[in-house]
């Protein structure tokens, strides 16, 4: 497997796509998705470029040129900087359109909780490690967890109202 086709596969999977829903967003078929998973062939500069934007990491990072696919958060574990990553491909290709939630978008939101709450008493000094690692939780962790929760609010709000055909 080349290092192209390594990453393709493995932001894939990440995002919760399959081929099928990968083909279908750069508008190739999913033996064309295998072939450049596999190594088999290397995708054209143009369907790279596509590729990147669907799985919304750089084009340089599918590349092999960088091992950075993009998050720029300091200091966040694996836990959060994938959690992070899951919810940015999510906000710009959702893996649903419709009013229910689809597997990948329960998986993230029932993985934020955990996230937020991970903190680490240091005993020696008895003082906690926020989200970003240093010192308290910082204002940014407190916004992001807020977002995060209404966005959760939000959508079961939305999908009750559907449920029971009430409107707004």
């Amino acid at each position: 497997m080349s290092i192209v086709g390594t990453r393709i596969k493995q932001v894939r999977e990440q995002r919760g796509l399959t081929q099928k829903d990968l083909a279908n967003r750069i508008y190739k078929s999913p033996a064309t998705v295998s072939t450049y998973e596999v190594g088999m062939q290397t995708p054209p500069t143009d369907v790279l470029l596509s590729i990147a934007r669907v799985l919304h990491v750089p084009i340089t990072y599918l590349a092999g040129q960088t091992s950075d696919n993009g998050i720029s958060a300091l200091h966040l574990n694996a836990q959060q900087k994938e959690v992070l990553d899951l919810l940015m491909g999510e906000f710009t290709t959702p893996t649903g359109n419709g009013e229910d939630l689809f597997p990948q978008q329960v998986k993230i939101i029932r993985r934020i909780p955990s996230c937020l709450a991970r903190r680490t008493i240091n005993k020696s000094k008895r003082s906690s490690t926020g989200l970003f690692g240093t010192g308290p939780f910082p204002v940014s962790c407190v916004i992001f967890a807020i977002i995060g929760w209404l966005l959760c609010i939000l959508k079961m709000v939305v999908l009750l109202l559907s449920r029971y055909k009430l409107s707004v």
